[in-house]
């Protein structure tokens, strides 16, 4: 997510429960014929808390999505420790990466080198909902994961939250439930968080963690999975780190002129870089600037800030943010939004991606996919795009919403994808549709190869403006000389 659910910190005023039943009574309601009272309650009342007048600072938004808890029901969660003892060169291979898709001017933060932490997920057969997680060593519940898996799929998850929150246990949930529909595993890394470990660390951590499943750490748990066990899934800001680290390794491939893999020093070993068998995405942050014409016009069925609550002076400062010196964007330096590691919306080529699954509601951000999922099929990707009427940005994740059927055919669609990237590719084929909110649940099929109507440079143009403009308006409420 953008920014913090309705669990988060701070005294917010609920929406009333009159005016809403009365605005659907009207029909002044956008989702008066589309959402029941209560998810659309729902969907006020989280736009209620993301919009509050007083904000949490970034460090309580941190501590409030970070800690860890205790699992309850059918899950199986061993949290462990990857000892990244020598990494020789993937710095070198990711800054070069940095520069050859960008334009050479990235005053980029080398990431350090860190252990990486996270947890293996799966479904933990034989208990109801009310189980108390067994009192058992990291080792032992790994044992018995691995005794209720059923195939060989393994998902590297990656956890949304803005690029500067959330954490495993927050998306702990979602996980465990594609280990269920799947019968596979989930790894779900703890990535490092802006504005501590700003761009590129987050997308460093999660390919460490993608090496680290194809070729394991001293001490590990699992044995080597192969690629094409592999699917890159994420919602939210996940889904952006997940389209970076593909855009990443297809960059690799790009500099290698001796193979068709690309190969790199890692642990001490020279090893390969192959893609995944897939990558599957829910509501994917696909553009910093936002400057896809959804960010606008579907904000009536959505809850995210249409401005960015980060760019009022007025937002509460912390030993973490604002930064010094001072910037617009919490994840990375305010002239880089637009690189295609940063906003994958704008990436020039898919050319030779393995198959992708986007997922949306009729959200803000549906643009971004969109987009994506048009451009990457036109240059022969397998595509599979989808999009739920009056649906928010990530609904099946969300209280309420996600018991709705719309929640449930998308985890179903997420989990059948994710098996076929591994066992069927050949059943997978391109295809976009839009789900609609009536009781048939009717899916209409979509032209994939006119999903949006922006060309390439009138999005690059609009990003490039977007950018410029959120810098203006940050410099000018923070009484900063403009750096552009």
């Amino acid at each position: 997510m953008l920014f913090p659910d309705s669990s988060k910190p701070g005294q917010v005023q609920n929406p009333s429960v009159v005016k809403t039943i009365l605005s659907r009574w009207l029909y002044l309601s956008p989702t008066a014929t589309k959402l029941d009272l209560k998810s659309e309650l729902t969907v006020r009342t989280i736009r209620a808390v993301i919009n509050q007048p007083k904000q949490p600072t970034v460090t309580a938004y941190q501590a409030a999505n970070g800690f860890d808890r205790p699992t309850k029901g059918p899950v199986w969660a061993s949290r462990v420790l990857l000892t990244i003892e020598r990494e020789d060169d993937m710095r070198k291979a990711l800054d070069l990466a940095i520069r050859q898709l960008g334009d050479g001017s990235e005053d980029i933060t080398h990431p350090t080198l860190a252990h990486m932490r996270g947890e293996w997920i799966g479904y933990r057969k034989g208990v109801d909902y009310k189980a108390a997680e067994p009192q058992l060593s990291e080792a032992e519940k790994y044992k018995c994961l691995m005794g209720d898996v059923s195939n060989d799929l393994t998902i590297l998850y990656v956890h949304g939250g803005s690029l500067f929150h959330g954490s495993p246990a927050n998306s702990r949930p979602t996980a465990a439930k594609l280990a269920r529909l799947t019968g596979g595993r989930c790894f779900s890394v703890a990535y490092r968080l802006s504005p501590l470990y700003p761009f590129p660390t987050s997308l460093y951590d999660v390919l460490m963690a993608y090496l680290s499943l194809l070729y394991p750490p001293p001490g590990s748990l699992h044995t080597a999975v192969p690629a094409a066990s592999i699917v890159v899934a994420g919602d939210s800001a996940g889904g952006n780190l997940c389209l970076s680290l593909l855009q990443l390794i297809l960059q690799l491939h790009r500099q290698s002129t001796n193979s068709p893999k690309s190969h790199i020093r890692f642990n001490d070993q020279d090893v390969s870089v192959p893609l995944p068998a897939g990558v599957a995405t829910l509501s994917a942050y696909a553009d910093l600037t936002h400057a896809l014409p959804s960010w606008i016009n579907n904000q009536k069925y959505d809850y995210l800030p249409p401005v960015n609550p980060l760019l009022d002076p007025k937002f509460p400062s912390c030993a973490l943010w604002p930064v010094s010196p001072k910037r617009a964007s919490i994840y990375c330096n305010d002239t880089d939004l637009c690189h295609p590691l940063i906003s994958p919306v704008i990436s020039p080529s898919w050319v030779g991606a393995p198959p992708m699954w986007l997922s949306y509601g009729e959200e803000m951000l549906v643009d971004e996919g969109k987009f994506i999922a048009q451009r990457a099929a036109d240059q022969g990707v397998t595509v599979l795009f989808e999009e739920y009427e009056a649906m928010p940005h990530n609904f099946p994740v969300l209280p309420v919403l996600n018991k709705l059927w719309q929640s449930e055919r998308c985890y179903k669609a997420w989990a059948s994808f994710c098996t076929a990237c591994m066992k069927d590719k050949g059943s997978l084929s391109t295809r976009a549709v839009f789900l609609e909110a009536s009781s048939g649940k009717e899916e209409r099929e979509l032209r994939v190869e006119s999903l949006v109507t922006l060309s390439y440079d009138e999005v690059k143009k609009r990003m490039k403006e977007r950018e410029e403009e959120e810098v203006k308006v940050f410099n000018m409420r923070h009484g900063i000389v403009s750096r552009l």
